[in-house]
C-alpha cells in the first residue's frame, strides 16, 4: 500500500547508506588492515578472489527469498555479518601482526561478505516493492544522493584517520563504526 511504501522508503535508504559506510569502514580498507598485520601479496590476492567470488552468494539468497521473505533475509543477513564484524574488531585491537591473524582476518572477511551479499539478494525487489513505477525514477535518483554522499565523504575521512602505513591497532575504531553502521 501507498502507507507502506513511505514507510518502508526511508528504511531502505538508511539501509542503502549504511552499506556503503559499512563498505569504507571495512570493505575498501580489509587489504590495507592485511598489509598491515603483514600479509604477503599472495594473501591480498586471496581476499581479492574471495571478495568477487562472495556475489556468487546470491544464489542462495535466491533460494532464501520465497522461505524467508526479502525484507527478513535482507534483515538476516546483515545481522548475521555481525558476528565477522566483531572477529574483525578483535583481531585489530588484540592482534598486531602474524600468520594466523592474517589467515583469520581473511575467513572472516570473507564470511562477512557471504553473508551481506546473500542478504542482499533481496535488495532489488524491495526497491521494487517500496517505489511505485511512476515515482521508481525520483526514488532512485534521492536513494543515490544520499548513498553517494557517504560514499564520497566517509573514504576521505576514512583515509585522512588511517594515513600513510597505519598499524593494526588503529583499524579497531574504524571496525567498530562499521558494527553500528
Amino acid at each position: 500500500t501507498d502507507a507502506q511504501r513511505k514507510h518502508g522508503q526511508p528504511r531502505l535508504m538508511g539501509l542503502a547508506v549504511s552499506g556503503s559506510m559499512n563498505n569504507a569502514f571495512i570493505t575498501s580498507i580489509s587489504a590495507l588492515f592485511l598489509l598491515a598485520l603483514g600479509a604477503t601479496p599472495f594473501q591480498v590476492g586471496l581476499l581479492a578472489s574471495t571478495q568477487h567470488l562472495q556475489r556468487a552468494s546470491r544464489l542462495l539468497g535466491l533460494y532464501l527469498i520465497p522461505k524467508l521473505g526479502k525484507a527478513r533475509l535482507m534483515f538476516w543477513g546483515r545481522l548475521s555479518s555481525l558476528l565477522p564484524n566483531i572477529g574483525l574488531v578483535g583481531i585489530a585491537f588484540w592482534f598486531h601482526s602474524g600468520t594466523a591473524a592474517i589467515w583469520l582476518a581473511i575467513a572472516l572477511l570473507t564470511l562477512r561478505g557471504l553473508l551481506q551479499q546473500t542478504g542482499s539478494t533481496a535488495w532489488w525487489p524491495l526497491v521494487q516493492d517500496n517505489a511505485d513505477d511512476a515515482a521508481l525514477g525520483r526514488y532512485l535518483a534521492r536513494l543515490r544522493m544520499a548513498q553517494r554522499g557517504s560514499e564520497l565523504v566517509l573514504p576521505l575521512i576514512v583515509g585522512w584517520y588511517l594515513g600513510t602505513r597505519p598499524p593494526a591497532p588503529h583499524f579497531t575504531p574504524l571496525f567498530a563504526c562499521a558494527l553500528l553502521a
